[in-house]
């Protein structure tokens, strides 16, 4: 397990990855979608996915318990 995970960190230093601008990240961050959402809280699937595996973790919990 060791020699595979060795391996990878070597295989990652070797690859050829972009360079990274923080000046023009700094300036995205604050940029808003094509749909005017600044925030992932605002996708209205996404909170609603949070809710749905908050609530099944719980019915789990129950079930177990029982």
């Amino acid at each position: 397990m060791a020699a595979v995970l060795v391996l990878l960190a070597i295989f990652v230093r070797r690859s050829n990855l972009p360079e990274v601008n923080q000046e023009e990240e700094a300036a995205e961050v604050g940029a808003a979608d094509k749909y005017g959402r600044t925030s992932v809280f605002g996708i209205p699937y996404l909170m609603l996915g949070v809710l749905s595996i908050f609530l099944y973790v719980g019915v789990e919990v129950l079930a177990i318990d029982s």
